[in-house]
C-alpha cells in the first residue's frame, strides 16, 4: 500500500492524472455521442420534410445501446405518427403510447414553431403529459430539432414564443449525462449572424447540453463554459464563413456591424451578420450534405436511463 506523504500525490494518482486531463467535463458528464447518432438517424429516417416534432419514451437498453430500436420503435408506428402529424397545426397527442407530435402553425409571417407547440401549457402540454406517464429518475430525455434553435425568437426571452423557460423546466431534473438539445443544420436565417453572436444566442438554451449531429457524428455546441475556448460547432460556423467568402468577401461588414437576424418577421436587434453572405441549398453543422434541405423539422425524445 502507498505511503501518504503530505505534499505530495500518490504514485497511483499521477498515473491517472493525463487521464482526468483528457477526459475533462466535456465527456464526463455528457450523454454518449454514438448512441444519440443512432437514435437520431433512426427517428428521423424518412421524416416529414415540414416543420414538425415529436417526443419518444424508450426502455433504458435502447437509450445505452440503440441497436434494438427497430423492434422498439417500428417503422410502420413511426410512419403513423408523421401522417397523422403531417396537416399543419397538427397536435398528435394520444392518451397512451411513447410518442407525441407537432407541426409548425405559420401565421401569416410570424408562426408559432412546432418545438413550442410540444412544450407550451405547463402540466398539460404534451411533452410533459407524456413524461407523466413514462417518465421516471431513469431517464434520458432528447430534443431534436433539423435546424439550430432560432436566435430572433426561440432563444430571446422578450418574444412570446421562446422556449426558454419551458426547456428549463423540462431538462432541469434530468440526469446532465442523459439529456441533449440535438440540431442537424444551422436555422436558415441565422446563418448571416456574426458566429460568436449566434454561439452566445445558443448559450441562452439552459439547463441541457446543446449538440450538432450529422453523418460526421455529434459535437457540443454549448460547452459547460463558452470563454476559454470556441467550441466545435463555432470552428465549423467559420469554415462556412469562410467557404462561403473565400475572397474575405464580407468581411468589412462583419467587423462592428449592426444587423438583426430575422425569424418569422422578428429580430435580434444585437447579433451581428456575416454581411451579404449568399443563399446556400445546404448548410449542416459539419458540411453534411447527405440528407435533403426540408423545413424546419424537430422531435422530441425521452429515453430512460441511469439514475443521477
Amino acid at each position: 500500500m502507498a505511503t501518504m506523504v503530505s505534499g505530495r500525490m500518490p504514485r497511483a494518482g499521477l498515473l491517472l492524472l493525463p487521464l482526468l486531463l483528457c477526459f475533462g467535463p466535456e465527456t464526463v458528464g455528457s450523454i454518449n455521442p454514438a448512441a444519440l447518432r443512432e437514435t437520431v438517424d433512426h427517428v428521423n429516417k424518412d421524416g416529414l420534410a415540414v416543420e414538425y416534432a415529436f417526443a419518444v419514451s424508450l426502455q433504458k437498453a435502447s437509450c445505452e445501446n440503440p441497436s434494438g430500436l427497430e423492434q422498439v420503435l417500428r417503422r410502420n408506428k413511426l410512419q403513423d405518427m408523421q401522417a397523422a402529424s403531417n396537416p399543419e397545426g397538427v397536435l398528435y397527442d394520444p392518451d397512451e403510447g411513447p410518442i407525441v407530435a407537432a407541426r409548425m402553425q405559420r401565421l401569416g409571417r410570424a408562426g408559432e414553431h412546432a418545438e413550442w407547440h410540444l412544450l407550451q401549457g405547463d402540466r398539460n402540454s404534451p411533452v410533459q403529459k407524456l413524461l407523466a406517464r413514462t417518465y421516471n429518475e431513469r431517464s434520458c430525455l432528447i430534443f431534436f430539432t433539423i435546424r439550430s434553435p432560432c436566435a430572433g425568437t426561440c432563444l430571446l426571452v422578450k418574444r412570446p414564443h421562446n422556449i426558454l423557460r419551458m426547456v428549463s423546466d423540462t431538462f432541469r431534473p434530468i440526469d446532465h449525462n442523459y439529456k441533449a438539445f440535438v440540431f442537424r443544420q444551422i436555422y436558415q436565417q441565422d446563418q448571416d449572424l456574426d458566429p460568436q453572436s449566434l454561439l452566445e444566442a445558443w448559450h441562452q438554451l439552459p439547463n441541457v447540453p446543446l449538440l450538432c449531429c450529422d453523418t460526421n457524428g455529434c459535437r457540443d455546441c454549448r460547452g459547460n463554459d463558452p470563454s476559454p475556448e470556441p467550441s466545435a460547432c463555432l470552428d465549423e460556423i467559420r469554415a462556412m464563413r469562410q467557404l462561403l467568402h473565400p475572397s474575405g468577401r464580407g468581411q468589412e461588414e462583419e467587423q462592428g456591424a449592426e444587423g438583426r437576424a430575422e425569424d418569422v418577421g422578428e429580430s435580434r436587434g444585437h447579433l451581428r451578420r456575416f454581411g451579404e453572405m449568399p443563399s446556400v441549398a445546404v448548410s449542416f453543422c459539419s458540411g453534411d450534405k447527405s440528407h435533403p434541405m426540408t423545413e424546419d423539422a424537430v422531435w422530441f425524445l425521452a429515453l430512460p436511463g441511469r439514475p443521477g
